[in-house]
This record gives C-alpha cells, structure tokens and sequence, in this order.
C-alpha cells in the first residue's frame, strides 16, 4: 500500500506524510524563499526526504480562486502549477481534491457557526487523539497549513483505501 501526501499549497500551507495506517510520517511547511515564492530547491528536498519512506499518492488542494484579488490568483495558481510539476516530473501519482469536498467530510459533527480554520483544528483532535504534531517556530497554536494538509491526507487516505 502507498502512503498519502497530503498539501494545503497555500503560503502558510503544509505538507503532511501518512501511512496507509492513517499513521503521521512526517510534516514540513510549504517552503518559501525569502521572497515568499515557493523555494524550488527546498522542494525538491523534500520530495527526496518523502521518498525515503516509500510509495506514495499526491492529495493537492485545489483551491478556487473566490474572493482573490488578481495578484493573489496569480501567485497561488503560480505555486500549485509549480506543485504539480515538481511531482509529475518525479512519476508519484497525484489527485486534486478542492476544500469543499474535503471539508465537508474532515469537518462532519463540528458547528458549522465556526471559523473554517477552527473547524479543522477540532477535527484534526477529534481524528488524531493521541497526536503529538511538533510545530516549527515555537508556534502558540497549531500549524494552520499543517492541520489542514493533514486532514486532506486522511480525506485522501479514507478515498483511496476505503
């Protein structure tokens, strides 16, 4: 069985690695460059450090640009066709999923009267009890890009191995 990479490719997105388990391999930020641009090489890295742990299939967020301002489309649509190229061209499998579908089951049960980043923070410690993710940056709160790229993974994960 393959594990699951899930990527919320947002500025503050995250990467998170699963197992077929639903176990957590491994998490990264997105890598920017001083610019905030994706940082190609970084990328690179990480995909190479994936790897290490064996198969895997690609759950990209697409998101739809709502609400965007022109620069903001821009420079997304700029990181996430960088996102897929960078996976095509190393022959690991990829789905783009858009946030309506994977929220929708990451977020069942939780009050919809809530912020969309508060919502899968519930998730992520209703899915992930026993939990531990260390967030870089001594951050006060958890990884916003990180939660979500890894409740995509387990959308994906439940997909794929359902």
């Amino acid at each position: 069985m393959t594990n699951i990479l899930g990527i919320d490719p947002g500025q503050k997105g995250g990467m998170v690695l699963l197992s077929p388990s639903g176990v957590v391999i491994a998490h990264k930020e997105i890598p920017l460059d001083t610019l905030k641009d994706l940082d190609k090489m970084r990328l690179n890295d990480y995909i190479k450090d994936f790897k290490k742990f064996g198969e895997m299939h690609v759950i990209l967020e697409r998101i739809l640009p709502f609400a965007m301002s022109a620069k903001s489309c821009l420079t997304f649509g700029r990181h996430l066709g960088m996102l897929e190229f960078a996976f095509y061209v190393e022959k690991i499998p990829m789905t783009l999923i858009e946030a309506a579908k994977w929220t929708k089951e990451m977020h069942q049960g939780i009050d919809a009267n809530l912020k969309p980043k508060v919502k899968s923070s519930i998730a992520v410690e209703r899915l992930f009890p026993a939990l531990n993710l260390s967030f870089p940056k001594n951050y006060k709160k958890p990884h916003e890009g990180i939660v979500d790229a890894l409740l995509i993974a387990e959308y994906g994960r439940r997909k794929l191995y359902a």
